[in-house]
């Protein structure tokens, strides 16, 4: 599986760090994790594996929220991107990655 992304590059401006900071201070990192995490499960549980753009439609969360989201769920294990089944978007209408719950 290709490496996931950290939440910061080391070309990022300090604006990018202050900005994850607050996120987590507020507690709202936590809170989108855990909502896009119930979703994902639920999504999955009556419909089967989802994109990003599609999970965020079907539960009316901010698509690029939880297109962040997945990628920190994935590295504390919780989910899985799908490397080898890539399809088009229903949403989007670009290939996009499948998430599952593990």
């Amino acid at each position: 599986m290709p490496s996931l992304q950290p939440h910061s590059r080391n070309t990022d401006p300090i604006s990018s760090y202050e900005a994850f900071d607050n996120l987590e201070k507020s507690g709202k990192h936590k809170t989108d994790k855990e909502k896009v995490y119930k979703e994902l499960k639920e999504y999955y549980r009556k419909i089967g594996l989802p994109t990003s753009a599609e999970l965020a439609k079907w539960a009316n969360l901010d698509r690029y929220m939880v297109a962040r989201r997945l990628p920190d769920l994935a590295r504390k294990n919780l989910v899985e991107r799908s490397v080898n089944r890539c399809r088009k978007c229903a949403i989007s209408g670009v290939t996009a990655y499948e998430w599952w719950v593990k």
